[in-house]
């Protein structure tokens, strides 16, 4: 038995006392040298950045908010860890992805037209809310479509960002930044590609969206399809595309046109590793600068295979 005299901060006198109320057989002493062995060489939890974060421990998914963990899974269980996570984001708030490949089901079946029809399957629906989305940096975290989720009669978006009802708004600010996404194309079932089928599928009637620093690849359909689904279309928009070599035209691409910087071509097929842009804005072949307030305006960010 070894005693000594410490001074102990207020805070760590209420853990002491705390811990002696919720273990009544020890006091004192006894129930500091019990602390102290249950807890003793565990570093202790720094708070989240973000509102709420993702991340990767061994096995495990874990889902944080400040010092509280709000879910710990397998990784087999992406699909609904992002679920929690996503629902636990306040209005306007922030979401962090942790570095590491995160393979994804698509189990969430929503409906886009409003007799309940056109039916794609999500593995992020994000439905109703405006916040903000970082992961670690393209090529560090990775979302991935698992095998086998995609077919003619099963369309698939990995991540669904829209209004619930066909004609109710969408966001008022939202951004995803530094991230990959990819479609896994390669063990998907083949079949004719679904109007709106994409890694990205944005809709209904919104504002302030911005889209950067993102590697979106091996689509069965686009890489990022900013739409107007629903009630229509977006307003003040960016795309920043998160190096040259993703956004530099290659094979049949034509008709160049400048996003925030880059130039990408407005449409055609895109070989491995580079990106092609379709867009519609009214007049065919136009221009379109780094913000975008056309309405009726749809883009459609083609990933490379």
């Amino acid at each position: 038995m070894i005693r000594r005299c410490v001074n102990l901060s207020d805070g760590a006198a209420k853990v002491w006392d705390d811990y002696q109320a919720s273990h009544p057989g020890l006091k004192r002493d006894p129930a500091l040298d019990a602390l102290i062995l249950e807890y003793g060489g565990k570093e202790p939890e720094e708070p989240t950045r973000r509102d709420v974060e993702v991340s990767q421990k061994g096995d495990l998914i874990l889902v944080r908010a400040g010092l509280k963990t709000l879910l710990s899974t397998p990784k087999s269980d992406a699909a609904n860890a992002f679920q929690v996570a996503v629902a636990a984001v306040p209005s306007g708030g922030s979401l962090g992805i942790g570095e590491g490949l995160y393979e994804l089901p698509a189990p969430y079946p929503v409906a886009l037209d409003a007799d309940g029809g056109n039916i794609f399957y999500c593995c992020i629906p994000i439905l109703d809310k405006s916040m903000h989305i970082f992961g670690a940096g393209a090529g560090k975290t990775v979302l991935k479509l698992a095998a086998w989720q995609r077919s003619a009669s099963r369309h698939v978006v990995m991540m669904l960002i829209r209004g619930t009802g066909p004609m109710a708004p969408g966001y008022s600010s939202f951004s995803v930044d530094g991230l990959t996404l990819d479609g896994n194309v390669k063990y998907q079932y083949s079949g004719t590609q679904h109007d709106g089928e994409a890694l990205i599928l944005v809709g209904s009637a919104r504002r302030n969206g911005k889209y950067a620093n993102l590697e979106l690849r091996n689509s069965h359909g686009a890489g990022l399809y900013l739409g107007n689904n629903g009630g229509g279309s977006g307003t003040n928009e960016l795309i920043r595309i998160a190096s040259p070599e993703a956004a530099r035209t290659k094979g049949s691409c034509s008709i160049p046109a400048r996003i925030a910087g880059w130039r990408i071509a407005r449409r055609g097929p895109a070989r491995r590793g580079y990106a092609c842009m379709e867009m519609m804005t009214g007049r065919p072949g136009g221009r379109i600068g780094s913000r975008w307030p056309a309405s009726r305006q749809i883009a459609r960010l083609w990933s490379g295979r």
